[in-house]
C-alpha cells in the first residue's frame, strides 16, 4: 500500500527532493513489505512441515526453535537490502518530465501536456530488478512448495490450504502484471 502511494505522489509534487526521493522509496517499500510477509508465511509452513510431517510417522521429538523460524526471514529481507542498497547506490532512479511530442503546442512553441517517469541513467535498473524479481519469485515459490507439503495437515492445526490460495492468487497477480 504504501509503496503505490509513494509512486503516486510523483504526479502531484513538484518538489524535486521529494519526487527524486519517491522513485525509490516505491521499490523500497514495496520489497520490504512483501519479503516480510512472504518470508512470515513460508516459516509458518516450514515449521508446520516440520512438526507435523516426517516427525509424526516415526514418532519422533521434534523441537523447532525460534531461530530456525528466522532464518529464512532474515535471509530474505538481507537479500533485499543488499540488491536495493547496491541499485540505490550504483545507478538510482531519477524523477524526470518529458514533453508529449504528440500534444498541442502553444502559441510560443512549447508543448502543452507534459508525463513524468522516473529512469536510469544508466540502464541498471533491469538488472537490479530482475535479481529482485528472482529473489522474492523464489520466495514465493518455496512458499508455496512448504504449502503444498502440508496440504494434508489437519486445518485444526493449520491454514495451509487458505495461504496456500491466498499465495498462488498473489503469484498469478505478479505473473500477470
Amino acid at each position: 500500500g504504501v509503496s503505490l502511494e509513494t509512486y503516486n505522489i510523483n504526479g502531484v509534487v513538484t518538489n524535486d527532493g521529494w519526487a527524486r526521493f519517491s522513485c525509490m522509496a516505491t521499490h523500497w517499500f514495496f520489497n520490504f513489505g512483501f519479503g516480510l510477509a512472504f518470508s512470515a508465511l513460508f516459516a509458518k509452513m516450514w515449521r508446520i512441515n516440520k512438526i507435523l510431517g516426517d516427525g509424526v510417522e516415526h514418532f519422533r521429538r521434534v523441537v523447532v526453535q525460534p531461530k530456525d523460524v528466522m532464518v529464512p526471514g532474515i535471509i530474505i529481507v538481507l537479500g533485499n537490502l543488499l540488491i536495493l542498497l547496491c541499485w540505490q547506490i550504483m545507478d538510482p532512479l531519477r524523477f524526470v518530465w518529458r514533453d508529449e511530442v504528440e500534444s498541442p503546442v502553444d502559441k510560443f512553441g512549447r508543448y502543452t501536456e507534459q508525463t513524468h517517469m522516473c529512469v536510469s541513467e544508466k540502464g541498471y535498473d533491469s538488472w537490479f530488478i530482475a535479481a529482485l524479481y528472482l529473489l522474492d519469485g523464489g520466495t514465493i515459490l518455496a512458499a508455496n512448495v512448504q504449502a503444498y507439503r502440508a496440504r494434508h495437515v489437519s486445518t485444526e492445526f493449520s491454514e495451509s490450504v487458505y495461504i496456500a490460495y491466498a499465495m498462488a492468487i498473489i503469484f498469478q497477480a505478479v505473473l500477470i502484471s
